[in-house]
């Protein structure tokens, strides 16, 4: 018989030792290669290197995303010439590997499909059973059936990944099969065990934001795939039984349950064309993407910004830097890196402002040279993952490009050890036109866009506005705007970065009230200035909804009707409400 190459990936995040090292002993004589990816984050993660064998390579770059990591594996085995991958997590082990590749790759009677073993000694009723949902860890596929169903979506970075992967395996009649005797030993996270009525019930003990995306990715997947039957049977068995328990039984029960219903009214929230783009691997075809970045002295963080720019996966990137007058060594930085990279070009200038700086550099970017597909507006200190241009392509590339397009995403929040400190949204941003005037709901370092909103941009540069509120509100009005939950990229918090920044609750209070006394209603300025310059663009509908928030300081029902109706709300708590109400009542806004 010829023989198989199989490829192993092992995911990790803080491994324990013990564990890892009895994970993978398991298995490596029996395959070629074994790759771990390391979700642990970069300054801790040489810690966990405890496997070193000519076999181990280690990859991974510090994000938290199971799907990444598995479609990087993907990607390695078609590269290489594998044809089996096998899929693991760090803390399951195997009692028998060699018996269950002999029951799977190496048995000719074997049947067509995705193989997993049986976990912790479950009982199996047939040789191979047949199932609807497995769990990835020790999942076992020729790389020709992942490749016919497109890899796993990045959209889900850990919650649901598994669920998508096997959905759409079932969407192209690829069955899944339990092996019996094939046993794999697996511990699900730091477990508590209670006793309810005589049963014992095993908790999870997820975090408040693991159970968000939980709840968010299944009623996603629900409402994705109605006609599959046993999605909404599981998730109405099993979701409202942990609701109970999460309540009644672990610590943090207030904070966790809000974020379980968050999650649920997250899922809801997606409308029906944002589902669909919801099912992301790859792009269709070659894109070109020119990042435009002014920086303005900016040494300290812009070497690891650069690097995340311009290694982006499956696009052609180009990158436009503007330095805004910099005193320190930014230039040389600049100069360094477009000496190594022909795709990049720099230039500095007078010290003009961040504003008129990213008008300088729309403007060159419509006769840059290279024919391209899209744009990027980027800050000098973030750190882009490297599936956020393709992510944001995919969801932009099957709309009417005559149109302006606005892609956004959300983004972790991190400390100067890279140290993840938030997201910047803990649930679904509520996109309206309404909304938009009032709150930066779209970060401008997460922005894509199409060429029809640049020309826009350009035709009618801001004067005031920032340039992500001005690309915002155009798209917002005149194109359309798509949003991806998951985090693409690392919103750095620092002493030199203080734009959205994340506050405790009472150092918010604080920095209100300065606000109150000390600033100038700018959100009107802007809207008025984005009225006066594309009045002849906008519908009657659309000069209304303007007008209602141009005129507010004159009229109470106009203030009234932009507190309470939901068209206006970023979030529905009742601090968001009461800061806008009395903002609005003595016109600050």
């Amino acid at each position: 018989m010829e023989s198989k190459k199989i490829l192993a990936i092992v995911v990790t995040y803080y491994p324990e030792k013990e564990l890892l090292v009895r994970n993978v002993q398991a298995f490596i004589e029996h395959v070629d290669k074994v790759l771990i990816w390391e979700n642990t984050p970069s300054p801790d993660k040489l810690d966990y290197r405890f496997i070193i064998h000519e076999k181990v390579e280690y990859f991974g770059d510090g994000i938290n995303s199971i799907s990444r990591a598995l479609n990087f594996a993907w990607e390695y085995a078609n590269e290489k010439g594998y044809d089996y991958l096998l899929t693991m997590d760090q803390d399951s082990y195997f009692e028998n590997f060699y018996f269950y590749v002999a029951k799977t790759v190496l048995c000719e009677d074997a049947p067509i499909g995705i193989w997993t073993p049986q976990m912790n000694k479950e009982f199996v009723s047939s040789e191979y059973e047949e199932i609807d949902i497995p769990i990835t860890s020790g999942m076992l596929a020729s790389v020709k059936i992942v490749n016919e169903i497109g890899g796993w979506n990045e959209s889900y970075t850990i919650a649901s990944v598994d669920d998508e992967f096997f959905l759409q395996a079932h969407q192209c009649k690829i069955k899944k099969y339990k092996v019996k005797d094939a046993s794999l030993l697996q511990r699900f996270g730091i477990t508590q065990v209670v006793t309810v009525f005589g049963h014992k019930l095993e908790l999870r003990n997820y975090g408040p934001q693991r159970l968000y995306d939980i709840y968010r990715n299944n009623i996603i997947l629900i409402r994705k795939y109605p006609k599959i039957d046993y999605l909404r049977k599981n998730f109405f068995h099993y979701w409202l039984k942990a609701i109970v328990l999460v309540f009644l039984f672990e610590n943090q029960r207030f904070k966790k349950t809000a974020a379980i219903f968050k999650g649920i009214l997250s899922g809801l929230r997606y409308k029906n064309e944002e589902l669909r783009n919801l099912g992301i691997s790859s792009l269709k075809k070659e894109t070109n993407v020119l990042v435009l970045m002014s920086t303005y002295n900016g040494e300290a963080y812009l070497r690891r910004q650069l690097d995340s720019i311009l290694h982006q996966e499956k696009v052609n990137v180009h990158l436009m830097v503007r330095d805004d007058g910099s005193t320190d060594q930014t230039c040389a930085i600049l100069a360094e890196y477009a000496e190594k990279f022909p795709n990049m070009e720099w230039q500095t200038s007078e010290n003009v402002g961040f504003v008129r700086s990213f008008s300088i550099l729309a403007e060159k970017a419509l006769g840059y040279p290279t024919p391209i597909d899209y744009y990027a507006f980027s800050d000098q200190d973030d750190i882009w993952m490297p599936n956020k241009l393709k992510t944001a392509c995919r969801y932009l590339e099957d709309s009417d490009q005559k149109t302006p397009l606005l892609f956004s995403s959300n983004s972790l929040f991190v400390d100067d050890n890279m140290s993840v400190l938030g997201t910047f949204h803990m649930e679904t941003p509520h996109y309206t036109k309404q909304n938009v005037m009032i709150y930066p709901t779209e970060q401008g370092c997460s922005m894509v866009f199409n060429r029809s909103a640049l020309v826009l941009y350009d035709e009618n540069p801001p004067k005031y506005a920032w340039h992500d509120r001005w690309m915002c509100l155009i798209c917002n009005f005149l194109g359309k705007s798509v949003y991806c939950q998951s985090p693409l990229f690392y919103y750095r918090i620092h002493g030199g970065n203080m734009i959205g920044k994340k506050q405790k609750f009472w150092d918010r209070i604080v920095d209100d009230v300065k606000f109150f006394f000390t600033s100038d209603a700018k959100n009107s300025q802007m809207v008025e200035e984005f009225y006066q310059s594309f009045q002849p663009l906008l519908g009657d509908e659309d000069r209304e909804i303007l007008n209602v928030f141009l005129h507010y300081k004159d009229s109470i029902r106009n203030k009234w009707k932009i507190v309470m109706s939901p068209e206006y709300q970023r979030a529905s708590n009742w601090q968001e409400r009461m800061r806008k109400a009395v903002l609005l009542l003595f016109n600050k806004i």
